[in-house]
């Protein structure tokens, strides 16, 4: 791969497809939708580190860190805090 991928645009792209499916043209439809940016940004960041942990590659929490734009530290802070 020698160019980089952005996933934002790809995340951008589902969730505008999403949110027509699921709202379409009824505001009330507003209250059956649940979304936690809190909970997406940690499940983002457990599954960019558990990708590469379940493989055995390494420097997992800067690699991590470079995909999700956090430094390494911050990486390693967030997994001595959820266990």
């Amino acid at each position: 791969m020698s160019d980089k991928i952005n996933l934002n645009a790809e995340l951008r792209a589902w969730l505008c497809v999403r949110q027509k499916e699921l709202l379409g043209e009824k505001p009330e439809n507003i209250h059956q939708v649940e979304f936690n940016v809190h909970e997406a940004k940690e499940d983002i960041i457990r599954s960019f580190y558990d990708y590469q942990l379940f493989r055995g590659w390494p420097a997992i929490a800067k690699n991590t860190g470079n995909v999700v734009g956090y430094d390494e530290s911050a990486i390693r802070k967030f997994f001595r805090r959820k266990h």
